[in-house]
């Protein structure tokens, strides 16, 4: 794995957290995890896990 790709991952780990333990905003998650924009960061967690930001949410969210 390259160093690029390992951050990419560790970034991701760390969105994934937010998106489903906060409300924070896609835009601030982004902002948060080191990604240049929103649509960038998109782009890759489609990429790297097929779902948008949204949908990994509405089905990783466990409503209390």
């Amino acid at each position: 794995m390259s160093p690029i790709t390992y951050l990419i991952q560790r970034r991701l780990q760390t969105s994934k957290d937010l998106l489903t333990q906060t409300d924070y905003s896609i835009a601030e998650i982004a902002s948060s995890t080191g990604f240049a924009s929103q649509s960038y960061f998109s782009q890759i967690f489609k990429k790297f896990t097929g779902m948008s930001p949204n949908q990994y949410r509405k089905q990783n969210t466990v409503h209390q």
